[in-house]
């Protein structure tokens, strides 16, 4: 059977364990992703995840549920379904699979894009069959029982859900009594806008705590409601100035909410600094958007270079680059980062201004090779390369790689210049291109941009941009080690890596910056700065389990070529979910055949339960079919400049769980503040009173 580019059908997998039943009955596991990471019809890369990493986690989970020896003679049929993240073919393929191939789904796994998982949740709906997704995050999707007749009533959704992530934010506001916010978010006007659908759950939680009419949203005792008294939204045509933001946040609030690309965050901090607002009075609570970790670390502050390779003769294959320790005097202390690399077979030759350069004789085994540990060369998000290269005049070969399967800056047939973009799970974005831009057997500065905010790539030559291209907001594929002047011919050196997206001011500024450098100290604090500022900061991001269980489940998916992340172990749980609910309907005396008929006599076994996920831990789906979510929120250590865990947010129980009891939160003020006594009295319209006079905060 085949319908082409309209339908992908899987491999029969069996599952059968003798139990005594004689009967036998066919399921089929329909797996919606997409295929492929980059679609004509819009500016962004709206899939988290596709085929080639959910279709092995589901798989393992079959067989993970056949070795427990749940499903007695029955079979798990796999299909897959290419949805291209698009709602219209998301439609259509279930459609010709449903009556063109003759197969009625039992399970949807996925879709993941927001808009196709609405609509493949209504048709779910209509045709009585279970549908669970790690995505579908919006709060509309909550609608299970009411609108048009539930038209997500068979929607399980097992990944992040905005309305409880909402539950954190406001538990972690009663947590230290705040009762006055403010909200400030990046509007990536695209589908998949997590900052602007986190936005809107929050007010919507807050909006209802605050009319106290729903059972499961009163206001507990001994709390008080939260009033949302400023709310920012900017999109990247914006011009928010955050100076004047601030000044407003002081006249109403203690409490800033944010989720913005981490550029805008730095940017927010470094304006809350010159403003005296990172003393302790003032709170700065940050959401991570994607939710996968990035908060962790020290990429919140660091604005420097986290790599500067002179490559001379004087530093070899050495990193200079520095990152900020402390003060001496007025002075900051700098140490050094230590990316340091190993060359293989090159020389060295006269580089530009006098100074030598590494020479590279266009063999792949001519090159610099730096590992990556993991840490700030993992830029991720936004970056910049910069570098000088002298080409052969027909030369075609790598300037700068990740690992050969990540991001890419090329000489192409010696004038040319490209830069190859790869997202995170290693799918291939567009590549930024620009011919007869490089003069060869000349030294030409030339660098390569990336800026998550807009999803915009560019190349650079001698300080001004010379291509762009939308690649889609994404993270991309910066995890591996850095290779160097692989197949190049020519002369390389000065080259440098950012993790925040460099404007023309900036390049040009950096294309003296491997001069000579002092040993010990810098004149720029910024860094210093920053760091202090962020000690205000708490973050928000997923909880990871920390189990043997899990340790080993994620070894077995990197055996099959698949690297963790929350959604594809939310997909590896939704089908041991299925599994489990379908397992224990049939014990309990229902007819398989009634099962495939009317697929919603399995809810009732998926939703208000709790079950052990991939780490054995408890994963708890509530009443309607939402996963109770577990947060962790990090805070800055200040010896370290990392951000650390500090609560856990238990998703069941919905409470907040210190990490270590015996830890102090490294606040600047030493606690966080307590609210006003008087409010925010004599400031933004509120009345003095005689108890209460008026004052300033600023």
């Amino acid at each position: 059977m085949d319908l082409g580019q309209h339908l992908l059908l899987g491999l029969l997998v069996s599952v059968v364990i003798h139990t005594g039943r004689v009967s036998t009955a066919e399921f089929n596991v329909v797996i919606v992703q997409p295929r492929n990471a980059e679609y004509k019809w819009t500016d962004t890369s709206l899939a988290h995840v596709t085929m080639d990493q959910v279709e092995p986690a589901v798989q393992l989970a079959i067989r993970s549920v056949g070795e427990m020896g749940m499903l007695g003679q029955h079979n798990f049929t796999t299909h897959t379904v290419d949805s291209e993240c698009s709602h219209y073919m998301t439609l259509v393929r279930l459609v010709d699979l449903y009556y063109k191939a003759n197969v009625r789904p039992d399970v949807l796994i996925g879709p993941t894009c927001t808009y196709a998982v609405g609509h493949a949740g209504r048709l779910a709906s209509h045709w009585a069959v279970p549908i669970i997704s790690a995505g579908g995050q919006p709060s509309a999707l909550r609608n299970k029982t009411g609108g048009y007749h539930g038209e997500y009533k068979t929607l399980t959704r097992m990944g992040v859900t905005y309305n409880k992530m909402a539950n954190v934010v406001v538990e972690l506001l009663w947590k230290y009594n705040w009762k006055r916010v403010a909200l400030v978010h990046y509007d990536a006007r695209n589908q998949q806008n997590d900052c602007k659908y986190g936005a809107q759950a929050i007010k919507e939680k807050l909006d209802r705590i605050r009319s106290n009419t729903t059972l499961d949203e009163r206001v507990p005792a001994g709390k008080d409601p939260i009033d949302l008294v400023l709310d920012k939204s900017y999109d990247k045509d914006s011009n928010l100035s955050y100076d004047n933001f601030l000044v407003e946040l002081a006249e109403r609030a203690r409490v800033v909410i944010t989720c913005t690309p981490i550029s805008d965050l730095q940017e927010m901090m470094r304006a809350a600094k010159n403003r005296g607002m990172t003393d302790g009075r003032f709170v700065f609570i940050a959401i991570d958007p994607e939710f996968e970790g990035m908060y962790y670390g020290t990429h919140l502050w660091k604005t420097g270079p986290v790599g500067l390779w002179p490559l001379n003769r004087k530093n070899n294959a050495k990193d200079v680059s520095k990152s900020y320790r402390g003060r001496k005097g007025d002075r900051c202390i700098w140490v050094g980062n230590w990316n340091n690399g190993t060359m293989a077979n090159t020389e060295y030759a006269e580089g530009p201004d006098g100074v030598s350069s590494v020479v590279f004789t266009g063999s792949p085994v001519s090159k610099m090779v730096i590992p990556n540990n993991g840490s700030i060369l993992d830029v991720r998000q936004s970056l910049t390369v910069l570098v000088k290269i002298n080409g052969s005049v027909n030369g075609n070969g790598t300037i700068f790689s990740y690992d050969g399967s990540g991001m890419e800056l090329r000489q192409q047939d010696g004038k040319g210049l490209s830069a190859r973009f790869v997202r995170r799970d290693g799918h291939f974005l567009k590549q930024v291109k620009k011919d007869d831009v490089l003069t060869p057997d000349e030294w030409n500065y030339i660098g390569v941009s990336y800026d998550y905010r807009t999803g915009i790539a560019k190349l650079w030559h001698d300080g001004k941009e010379v291509a762009g291209e939308s690649i889609g907001i994404v993270d991309l594929r910066t995890q591996g080690d850095i290779t160097v002047g692989e197949q190049f011919k020519g002369r390389i050196t000065c080259l440098q890596v950012y993790n925040y997206a460099m404007d023309d001011s900036q390049i040009e500024a950096a294309k003296d910056a491997c001069e000579d450098r002092k040993d010990e100290f810098v004149d720029s604090c910024d860094e210093e700065e920053l760091l202090e500022a962020f000690r205000s900061v708490l973050a928000i991001t997923l909880r990871k389990p920390a189990t043997e269980e899990f340790k080993d489940f994620v070894k077995k998916l990197e055996d099959r070529g698949v690297k963790e992340n929350h959604y594809v172990t939310a997909y590896h749980d939704s089908m041991v979910l299925f599994a489990t609910a379908l397992n224990e309907t049939i014990a309990a005396g229902a007819n398989p055949a009634d099962l495939k008929e009317n697929g919603s006599l399995i809810l009732k076994n998926m939703w208000n339960r709790t079950f052990q996920g991939a780490g054995k831990d408890n994963i708890s789906i509530d009443e309607l079919g939402d996963r109770d979510t577990d947060y962790t929120i990090v805070e800055m250590d200040k010896e370290s400049g990392n951000f650390k865990p500090f609560w856990d947010y238990m998703g069941f129980t919905k409470t907040l769980k210190q990490v270590n009891p015996n830890q102090t939160m490294d606040w600047p003020g030493a606690t966080p503040p307590d609210p006003e006594p008087c409010g925010l009295r004599g400031s933004n319209g509120v009345p003095p009173t005689e108890d209460c006079p008026s004052k300033s905060l600023t």
